[in-house]
């Protein structure tokens, strides 16, 4: 009988330590965001970018889940096949406050040094409203 009493008390604690920890990772920011200027952007919007409407933007991680929907729709297929839009994996999160914006960038993947490669990055930039425009460049 006491066996059993310690074991539900581990049990419990095990799950009670499960519970904190997810609470502390979900509270802990998964991005670290940088400030940039919606403005130094403008040619790039005018003349590159793909217009979207997505729900609002709440947080940064929000944010990246949007622009990587964005990027998939928009730059994942090519001749009905898929092809990563960001293939490095790496995401770089940006906000302008004035603007009330988020730029969401990817990176180039890691090559070979010797080879003379081009890549361009894919870009999203989305208003807390939900207005948003994405390129590559």
């Amino acid at each position: 009988m006491r066996k059993r009493n310690v074991l539900i008390c581990v049990v419990l604690l095990l799950i009670f330590g499960c519970v904190l920890l997810g609470v502390i990772y979900r509270s802990t920011p998964r991005y670290e965001v940088s400030d940039f200027s919606y403005t130094d952007y403008t040619s790039q919007l005018n003349t590159l970018a793909v217009s979207h409407v997505v729900e609002p933007v709440e947080n940064a991680e929000d944010a990246v889940i949007k622009a990587t929907m964005l990027w998939n729709q928009t730059y994942g297929y090519v001749s009905g096949e898929y092809n990563d839009p960001n293939p490095g994996k790496g995401i770089s999160v940006y906000y302008d406050q004035r603007e009330n914006c988020w730029l969401i960038t990817g990176t180039p993947p890691k090559t070979n040094e010797d080879v003379d490669y081009v890549y361009s990055m894919p870009h999203v930039i989305i208003r807390d409203t939900g207005e948003a425009f994405s390129w590559m460049g």
